[in-house]
């Protein structure tokens, strides 16, 4: 509900597939999905970005999304105050055009009831990113590098 109100110049775009917005925590805010599109996906996703936002967080400062290209298009995660937003586009597609229509539209969403609302029932629960139960060995051995 919130992505069709406050982003939906993005579900409009032909080439968007999926939008997500996720807490901190991990839990869907709200999602929008092409019909041919598996949701199931941005729940892998998510939790991927999670982790390396956290990691990059420790040693980059001001890092704000990430942009990822594979064979049919992108994934753009973009770390926003106490959320986190992923977008998954099929080329072609202008990952600036995408950029734009974020910084424009999201200080809407950012400033809505409906959104301090999802954050306030989400934010009660604590889930650790940097799980050891859910990393590879060379995640592991990495926290471990830094001390973590």
């Amino acid at each position: 509900m919130m992505i069709s109100k406050y982003l939906n110049d993005l579900t409009l775009l032909k080439n968007v597939e999926a939008i997500a917005i996720y807490s901190l925590n991990n839990d869907l805010i709200d999602s929008w999905c092409d019909p041919n599109f598996n949701s199931k996906v941005l729940d892998e996703l998510s939790l991927h970005y999670f982790q390396v936002f956290a990691t990059l967080d420790l040693s980059v400062q001001n890092f704000q999304e990430i942009v990822i290209t594979h064979e049919k298009g992108h994934f753009y995660a973009r770390i926003l105050p106490d959320m986190l937003l992923i977008i998954v586009v099929k080329l072609p597609v202008e990952i600036s055009l995408i950029r734009l229509i974020v910084n424009v539209k999201i200080i809407d969403l950012l400033n809505s009831k409906a959104l301090q609302k999802g954050l306030k029932k989400y934010s009660t629960e604590n889930k650790d990113f940097l799980n050891k139960n859910i990393l590879d060995e060379s995640e592991k051995e990495y926290l471990k590098k830094l001390e973590l």
